[in-house]
C-alpha cells in the first residue's frame, strides 16, 4: 500500500511524523526538566535547608553546655555574668531555629521524630536551667555540686537529646537522596527518549530517502517516455512524409 501512494501523501506523512515526534519528545523533555528543576530545588531549600537548621540548633545546645560549664566552674563573678548573658542569646537562636524547622511542612514519617526532638529538648532545658541556678552560686561547695550534677545529672536527658537530633538530621540526608534518585531517574527518562527520537528520526530519514529516490526514478521514466514520444512522433512524421511522397509518385505515373 505505502509503494502505490503518491509523492505527495509520503511528503505530507513523513513532515507530520517529523512534526508530531519533535511535539512529543519537547512536551516530555520540559516535563522531565521542569521535575528535576524541582527535585534540585526541594533538595537544596528544604532537605539540606533542614539539615542546616538541624545542626544550627545542635551547636547552639553545644555552646549553651559550654557556657554554662564555664560558669558553673568559676568563682568569677564577672565571668559568670558574661556566660549568663552568653548563655540568654543561644537559648534564642535555638528558639529561632526551632521556628524556622516548624514552619515548613513535614512530610510523611518525619513528624514523629520531630515530636521526640522536641520532647527531649524541653526535658534537658529544664534541667540545664536548674544547673544555671546552681552556677550562679560561686562558692566552693557549689561548684562541687554543680560539677556532679553536670557529669552525672543530666546525662540521660543529654544523649536522648543529641539521639533524637541525629536521627533527625540522618532523616533529611535519606529524603534529600530520595529525591536525588529521582532526579536520576528523570535524567535516565530524557536520556531514553532521546534514544527513542534517534530511532524515530531514523526510520522518518528513511522514508524521506525512498521518497527521494522514488521522485528520481520517476522522473528519470517521465523524462525517458517523453524523450520516446518525441522519437516516435518524429518517427511517424517522417513516415507520413515518406507515403505523402510515395502517393504523389504513383499519381504521376498513372497520369
Amino acid at each position: 500500500m505505502w509503494q502505490r501512494s503518491s509523492l505527495n501523501f509520503k511528503l505530507r506523512f513523513s513532515f507530520g511524523i517529523i512534526a508530531f515526534i519533535l511535539f512529543i519528545v519537547g512536551s516530555l523533555n520540559i516535563f522531565f526538566l521542569n521535575k528535576t528543576v524541582d527535585t534540585f530545588h526541594h533538595v537544596s531549600e528544604i532537605n539540606l535547608g533542614n539539615a542546616i537548621t538541624l545542626g544550627s540548633m545542635d551547636t547552639a545546645t553545644n555552646i549553651i553546655q559550654r557556657s554554662l560549664l564555664q560558669m558553673g566552674m568559676s568563682n568569677d563573678e564577672k565571668t559568670i555574668a558574661e556566660m549568663e548573658e552568653r548563655i540568654k542569646f543561644f537559648y534564642q537562636e535555638f528558639d529561632r531555629h526551632q521556628k524556622h524547622y516548624e514552619g515548613i511542612p513535614f512530610v510523611p514519617g518525619e513528624d514523629e521524630l520531630y515530636t521526640e526532638l522536641k520532647t527531649s529538648w524541653d526535658e534537658l532545658k529544664v534541667e540545664l536551667l536548674k544547673l544555671q541556678v546552681l552556677a550562679k552560686d560561686p562558692s566552693e561547695e557549689a561548684i562541687k555540686n554543680f560539677s556532679a550534677a553536670f557529669n552525672t545529672g543530666i546525662k540521660t536527658k543529654r544523649e536522648r537529646f543529641y539521639t533524637a537530633i541525629e536521627k533527625l538530621i540522618a532523616f533529611q540526608n535519606n529524603e534529600g537522596k530520595t529525591w536525588l534518585d529521582l532526579a536520576t531517574m528523570s535524567g535516565n527518562a530524557a536520556q531514553d527518549i532521546s534514544n527513542m527520537l534517534g530511532d524515530s528520526t531514523a526510520k522518518v530519514q528513511e522514508i524521506v530517502r525512498q521518497t527521494k529516490e522514488e521522485m528520481s526514478r520517476l522522473t528519470t521514466q517521465s523524462k525517458n517516455d517523453v524523450e520516446n514520444g518525441i522519437k516516435v512522433a518524429n518517427e511517424a512524421a517522417l513516415a507520413s512524409k515518406n507515403l505523402s511522397q510515395q502517393a504523389m509518385s504513383l499519381n504521376t505515373i498513372s497520369q
